[in-house]
């Protein structure tokens, strides 16, 4: 009897002081905000987050070869296009009114394109383009805003034999790091004494190069080669930096990854 008795007062003992360590425990830590800009129930909701103010920046590409893929159809440069068919968006497709200034020419849609040939205008001519935009304020997020914008800003309109591309650049290919090498890219035809839009390189090795303008994508900075089979017909690119002029160059020609880093021979 006693012994049922002690194991009852151990049993109400430690009763007791799980009960004691309940009631003083603190109470659970409270949940913390909610941290959510685009939410409007948090504390850090920002009605202006991800708005973007309206503007009327632009882009200008050039059109590609008719064949070349979607992603290639048209590319930008660095303000320097050789003759062809030229494209202007405006970036903002929800102004209320384009007013662009081409030359003499003003156009009123977000896009369109023009072609610029040796036959309108003389090589190297610099062209100047300018988008006005208007649109409705919005004066809760960007209060300075006045409901127009514009753009100016020119390029220049060059001979194929005139881009950066046509140059030679001297370096080295990471099979042959103690080897320099003066790898050419030439749009020149010595037998017609003319610029013909084919691409001649040397000393990439294999049979030399001539790529007709259905094989690639030309900018001022770049070669896109995109119909090649890595074979007789290379497939990669090339792309030169215009602030130091150096070039790298990554390629399948003649079944043979070709690294080069070189830099434009003054």
């Amino acid at each position: 009897m006693m012994k049922a008795n002690k194991r009852i007062k151990t049993l109400l003992l430690m009763g007791a002081v799980v009960l004691l360590v309940q009631c003083c425990k603190p109470d659970d830590e409270p949940t913390p905000p909610c941290d959510d800009p685009t939410n409007p129930e948090c504390p850090n909701y920002d009605p202006c987050f991800g708005e973007v103010e309206h503007n009327a920046k632009f882009v200008i590409e050039r059109k590609s070869w008719v064949f070349a893929p979607d992603s290639l159809a048209y590319s930008q440069s660095d303000g320097i296009y050789h003759f062809g068919i030229l494209r202007f968006t405006a970036l903002d497709s929800n102004a209320s009114s384009y007013t662009w200034y081409l030359g003499a020419e003003v156009i009123h849609d977000q896009q369109f394109s023009r072609s610029f040939q040796p036959t309108d205008l003389p090589a190297n001519t610099v062209v100047d383009v300018s988008l006005v935009t208007t649109f409705n304020p919005d004066t809760v997020c960007f209060p300075n805003s006045t409901g127009r914008d514009s753009v100016h800003t020119t390029f220049t309109v060059v001979e194929v034999c005139d881009l950066k591309m046509d140059n030679t650049f001297r370096g080295v290919f990471a099979h042959q790091p103690e080897d320099t090498t003066d790898v050419t890219i030439s749009f020149f035809d010595s037998t017609l004494n003319a610029c013909d839009g084919n691409i001649r390189t040397y000393n990439l090795g294999g049979a030399g190069l001539v790529n007709q303008p259905d094989g690639y994508v030309l900018t001022d900075t770049s070669i896109v080669w995109y119909e090649g089979s890595g074979s007789a017909m290379p497939n990669g690119s090339l792309i030169v930096d215009p602030a130091t002029d150096s070039m790298h160059m990554s390629i399948d020609y003649y079944s043979t990854h070709l690294y080069f880093d070189g830099k434009i021979v003054p």
